[in-house]
């Protein structure tokens, strides 16, 4: 497992502060070169890298040798942030895991320096304190997790330190570590050589080559500085970094869930809160160094895959599912075409649906006019059984007389009309055998039946044609009963 020793240096250095128009930039290398250390010292300035151990200083009293609490300040920077250093040069990821905030204990009682000039002589201070902070935004900018470290600077010693931290906004706003760590390569190539001369680049899919942070082994000291390889570690003024947009700029670019999911580098938080994950890369415009990049010609091929991937999570498809345009643009026309025959089908279930509708349409129809019918037969039946009923009745009477049983007649009354109708044949029978049809004169026409049995007179119509009118009345009934 490789082990490496970062130093997280300024991102920029300034030889003077202001160079007169009279003065060309060649003699600028000539001027520092001849310049003597008294010259410096006379303006109240020294050489940081060599300080003076030995100056008396006889205005020192016991008391000053025993520092107060007064006499310090403690601000709070952020340490390190949970981000990829410099992607397009060092490449340097602290994303994986938990390595940094493992790391903490190791930055606790740490000493401070400015610039990393690591001389006794230079320390202004030591790291307090240590406690993680998961990520948050402020002034729209999103902030990654980290490590913050409470710092203790000697005020009495380095007051123009410690007055340029302390101030509002701080002129000192900036703090960088030394950091040594085991990590293992992102991709497999075929040496060590291949791996380091793509190191910052990035392959076929848009994925970084970069050297994965497995474990931090020791934090060497912590300095402030005019600004650091993570652009995240300022101080902290009511719990967020100052000069946060500046920060987040090279920070900026949203990204979804699924390209996070594909490029951890990108990620510059752990939390769930996927709606606000941004990319951590720097801005296009203007530090991206294509020389870098091997797999991808140009800078514009590398935007344009970044949009082909953030318009697959658009369609709800992950970036490894498709390796390009043609691929996504295949499986687009198979889906429309499989749309096209889904919405063939459903038009003709719709025009089958219509047709249903319509014949259920005509069965009710049907159906009502058959019910129509059954009831007119129903009526007509009923009035002849009514008919046959009353015949039935009439005949008993006539046959029995004064002798009628009324319990008999209230049965006939409550019969079903097939009883009924046997009955009535029955009693008619009988009638006719009892009251024969007789002639009142031997000569004439004029037949009349007897009233009773006992009467020697004949009257009322013919039994035959009462029959008959009787057997067309059923067969009316019947005849509707059937075409219904």
């Amino acid at each position: 497992m490789p082990i490496e020793l970062l130093d997280l240096n300024v991102g920029h250095s300034i030889i003077r502060g202001h160079k007169p128009d009279n003065l060309p930039l060649e003699a600028i290398d000539r001027i520092q070169k001849e310049a003597k250390k008294e010259n410096f010292a006379s303006f109240g300035l020294f050489d940081t890298s060599t300080p003076n151990y030995y100056t008396y200083y006889p205005s020192v009293t016991a008391e000053d040798l025993n520092p107060q609490d007064a006499e310090f300040v403690y601000p709070v920077f952020r340490m390190l942030s949970s981000i990829v250093i410099y992607p397009t040069r060092l490449a340097i990821d602290f994303t994986e895991g938990n390595v940094l905030k493992n790391s903490m204990p190791l930055l606790k009682g740490q000493s401070l320096y400015v610039d990393h000039e690591m001389t006794t002589g230079n320390v202004m201070g030591s790291i307090m304190d240590v406690f993680w902070q998961e990520a948050y935004v402020t002034d729209g900018v999103k902030v990654p997790a980290g490590i913050n470290g409470l710092l203790m600077i000697d005020g009495k010693s380095n007051p123009r330190i410690a007055r340029a931290v302390m101030m509002n906004p701080p002129s000192i706003h900036s703090s960088s570590v030394q950091v040594q760590f085991a990590w293992k390569p992102s991709h497999k190539f075929k040496d060590d050589q291949e791996f380091m001369s793509k190191l910052g680049t990035y392959d076929s899919k848009g994925v970084l080559v970069r050297k994965v942070v497995e474990e931090v082994l020791r934090y060497a000291e912590n300095s402030l500085v005019p600004h650091g390889m993570d652009p995240f570690a300022k101080k902290l003024n009511n719990g967020k970094i100052v000069l946060a947009k500046s920060a987040g700029k090279v920070y900026s670019m949203q990204f979804s869930e699924q390209e996070l999911a594909r490029n951890p580098y990108m990620a510059v938080t752990t939390t769930p809160d996927h709606s606000i994950y941004q990319q951590a890369m720097m801005n296009f415009s203007e530090i991206l160094d294509t020389t870098h990049i091997n797999n991808i010609d140009t800078e514009q091929q590398l935007k344009e895959t970044i949009m082909f991937e953030q318009m697959l999570t658009s369609l709800g498809f992950t970036a490894d599912q498709f390796a390009d345009a043609e691929a996504l643009t295949a499986h687009i026309k198979t889906q429309l075409e499989e749309f096209a025959a889904s919405k063939a089908e459903v038009a003709s279930l719709t025009e089958n649906i219509t047709a249903l509708k319509e014949e259920e349409t005509c069965l009710n129809n049907i159906i009502t006019e058959t019910k129509e019918k059954l009831a007119a037969a129903q009526t007509l039946i009923d009035g002849t059984i009514n008919s046959v009923r009353e015949d039935a009745k009439k005949f008993y009477s006539l046959l029995k007389g004064d002798k009628a049983d009324a319990a008999i007649l209230a049965s006939l009354e409550a019969m079903d009309a097939t009883a009924v109708v046997a009955f009535r044949a029955e009693y008619e029978t009988q009638y006719n055998e009892a009251v024969p049809l007789t002639c009142a004169d031997c000569h004439s026409t004029n037949v009349s039946r007897k009233s009773s049995a006992g009467e020697g007179k004949a009257e009322g119509a013919s039994g035959n044609f009462m029959e008959k009118i009787r057997e067309e009345a059923v067969l009316k009934a019947n005849k509707a009963f059937t075409e219904s």
